[in-house]
C-alpha cells in the first residue's frame, strides 16, 4: 500500500536530522521536535496538518500502560481524562487516523535507516494497522521491527538501561507471535546478556530477564538458562540478605527476589526452599527493624511476622508479634 501523504519540509528535516544521528536518542526526543517543528507553521493546508500530525502521532503513543490499552494494544496513550459530557478522551488519540497513516508508517519503515525510528514505525505499522484502518497485519512489519529493536541494543542508541531491556523483550514478544524462531533465539540471547551485565555490575533490573523467560514455553529457554536465572536471583537474596554489609542489605530486594523464586518453587513442588526463602524474608524485615526507631519497626515488623508464620515458624512469629505490638505502643508514646 503505497503512502500518499506528503509530509511538509520542517517535518520532514526533523525525521532526516534523526535518521543521521550520530548520537544516542529517545522516542521522547523525537516526539519533543517534531511538535515544535509542528507548531512553527502558519495556517497549514488540511493535507499538510494531517501528514505532520502522523508523524507525531508515531512518537506520541506510550508503550507502557499500567491500567492497559484502552484499544488492547502494546501502544496506547500517554493519558486519558474526561470531557464535561462524561467521555473519556485520550492523549494522543488514533480516532483521526486512518489507512493512510498505516501506509505511510509502512513506507517508513522500509525507507529510514536509524534502527530506533526504524523499529518504531515498523511495530506501529504492524501493531496498530487492525485498530485504525482493520488490515491485516503484515508479518514482514513484524520481522523489520525485531531486527531493528535487536540493531538498537549493542550501539549505545538508547541512553537507558531501561530502554534497552524493553528492546529486547519487545524484539521476543514479536518473534514469539509470529513463531520465528531464528529471531526468538536472538532476542533471548539478547535480554539474557542485558540480565548478564546487570548481575555483573550488582546493580540495576535483575527482575526484567526473570520474568520474562521463567515460565515462557515459547520463548525456547534451555535447562542451563533457566537454573542459571533461578541461582542469579538466589545470589541476590544472599547479597541483599547479609545484615553484615550494610552498605549491600537491602530487605525489600530480598523480599522482591524470593517471593518470584517462591512462585518458582511452589509451582515445583520444592517446599522446603519455599519455607527457607520465606525464613530469609522475615529475618532480613527483623533486622531492618532493628536499624531504626519504634515508628519504623512497627511498620515493617508485620512483614516479619508474616513471613514467618509461612516459613512454618510459628514460635518466632508470635515472638515478633510481640515485638511489634511493643514497637507500636513506643510509637504512640
Amino acid at each position: 500500500m503505497p503512502s500518499d501523504l506528503v509530509v511538509p519540509s520542517y517535518i520532514e528535516a526533523v525525521i532526516q536530522e534523526f535518521d543521521r544521528a550520530k548520537a544516542p536518542f529517545t522516542e521522547l526526543d523525537v516526539q519533543q521536535a517534531l511538535g515544535k517543528a509542528r507548531g512553527t507553521i502558519q495556517k497549514p493546508t488540511e493535507d499538510e496538518n494531517f501528514a505532520a500530525w502522523s508523524e507525531v502521532l508515531a512518537f506520541s503513543l506510550a508503550n507502557e500502560w499500567l491500567n492497559g490499552s484502552p484499544w488492547g494494544t502494546y501502544f496506547c496513550p500517554m493519558g486519558s481524562g474526561t470531557d464535561k459530557d462524561g467521555n473519556t478522551t485520550y492523549f494522543p488519540d488514533i480516532a483521526g487516523a486512518d489507512a493512510r497513516v498505516i501506509a505511510h508508517w509502512i513506507s517508513r519503515a522500509n525507507s529510514i535507516t536509524h534502527p530506533v525510528l526504524k523499529a518504531r514505525y515498523a511495530d506501529l505499522a504492524w501493531e496498530m494497522c487492525v485498530v485504525i484502518a482493520q488490515l491485516r497485519r503484515d508479518p514482514e512489519m513484524a520481522r523489520v521491527a525485531i531486527d531493528a529493536y535487536l540493531a538498537s541494543i549493542p550501539i549505545a542508541i538508547l541512553t537507558e538501561l531501561h530502554n534497552r531491556f524493553a528492546a529486547a523483550i519487545r524484539a521476543l514478544d514479536l518473534a514469539s507471535l509470529i513463531s520465528d524462531q531464528g529471531r526468538i533465539g536472538l532476542a533471548r540471547a539478547a535480554l539474557l546478556k542485558l540480565h548478564r551485565e546487570v548481575m555483573d555490575a550488582h546493580e540495576g533490573l535483575w527482575w526484567l530477564a526473570f520474568d520474562r523467560l521463567i515460565v515462557d514455553t515459547r520463548a525456547g529457554v534451555t535447562e542451563e538458562e533457566r537454573q542459571q536465572l533461578i541461582a542469579d536471583l538466589e545470589k541476590i537474596v544472599l547479597r541483599h540478605g547479609d545484615t553484615s554489609k550494610a552498605q549491600s542489605f537491602n530487605p525489600h530486594v530480598v523480599q522482591d527476589a524470593a517471593k518470584r523464586l517462591i512462585q518458582h518453587y511452589t509451582r515445583i513442588q520444592r517446599s522446603d526452599d519455599v519455607r527457607r526463602l520465606h525464613t530469609s524474608i522475615a529475618r532480613a524485615f527483623e533486622h531492618f527493624a532493628g536499624l531504626g526507631d519504634a515508628m519504623v519497626a512497627s511498620a515493617v515488623l508485620q512483614t516479619a511476622v508474616n513471613a514467618y508464620r509461612n516459613a512454618g515458624m510459628s514460635e518466632d512469629s508470635k515472638r515478633v508479634r510481640i515485638l511489634m505490638e511493643s514497637k507500636i505502643g513506643h510509637a504512640k508514646d
